[in-house]
This record gives structure tokens, sequence and C-alpha cells, in this order.
């Protein structure tokens, strides 16, 4: 059922995401990334990609989550951001996989699903980025916050 809180961290939870990959590509453009990901990899829907996936997971898992106070509602911030990350990061390698396949990199199917596991730890290197971690960490904390508070002005 729409709720205000549930509106409010999906627009919220949307700009995290925006926020982080806008990060992401500002640092690997200036070249922080390079071992594991080079500036031509971040395909031009990958802000977009990262915006929505913030905003259902803002939606679904930040906004299904106030009403337990203000502690409980960082908490649960946090875990919208690492949901968010995790279905992003999984998204990406499943991409790279792909593009891979259609080169004829893989021997079979089974070898290029195993290599979808190899891409998203490549990638999970970018996270370790202070920079990116504040974004995720402290954004996705005080979008719950903002969550709960608007849960209890709209009830």
């Amino acid at each position: 059922m729409p709720t205000a809180a549930k509106l409010v961290s999906a627009v919220l939870f949307f700009l995290v995401g925006y926020g982080a990959a806008q990060v992401i590509e500002i640092q690997a453009m200036q070249g922080r990334f390079v071992p594991y990901i080079q500036p031509e990899q971040l395909f031009g829907l990958f802000s977009i990609l990262a915006a929505a996936v913030g905003a259902a997971c803002g939606w679904f898992v930040a906004g299904a989550g106030v009403g337990h106070g203000m502690r409980s509602a960082f908490g649960t911030g946090v875990q919208a951001s690492a949901t968010l990350t995790f279905i992003l990061l999984l998204a990406v390698a499943i991409r790279e996989m792909i593009l891979r396949a259609m080169n004829m990199l893989y021997a079979g199917p089974f070898d290029a699903v195993q290599a979808v596991f190899g891409l998203f730890a490549r990638y999970a290197h970018v996270l370790i980025s202070p920079l990116v971690l504040a974004v995720l960490v402290g954004g996705g904390g005080v979008a719950g916050m903002l969550a709960e508070a608007s849960a209890r002005r709209w009830r």
C-alpha cells in the first residue's frame, strides 16, 4: 500500500543511488579504479540504473521498515543501501558477462555463470573508496531517518 514514507524513501534513495553512481563515475574518470574498472566500462545509463534501483530499494526496503524509531530507521536505511549496492553490482556483472559471452570468451554456459561471481568481486573493490562508502552508508542512514520522520509527520 502506498504511503508517504514509501514515497519519500523512494525519492531519497533515488538520489542516493544517483549520487553514488556519479561519485563512482567521477573517480573512474580520474583513474582511481584502474585495476578494477576502466572509464569506458561505465555504460551511459549507469547512473539512471543506479537511481532506479535506489528508488525501488527505497520503496520496498526502507519505506516498508519505518515506524520502529530513529535508531532502527538508520539501520534500515543502511540496509536499503546495501541492497541497492548488491543489486547494482549484480546487474553490472551480468551485463559485463553478457558482453563477454557475445564475443565468445567462455567455453560454455557454466563458465559464463561462474564468471559473474568473479566480475561481481572485481567490481566490489570499487566500494572500498571512502567517498563511495560515505555516500552509501551516510546517505542511506540519513535517508532512512528522513523516511521515519515523514512516517511520523504524515500518518
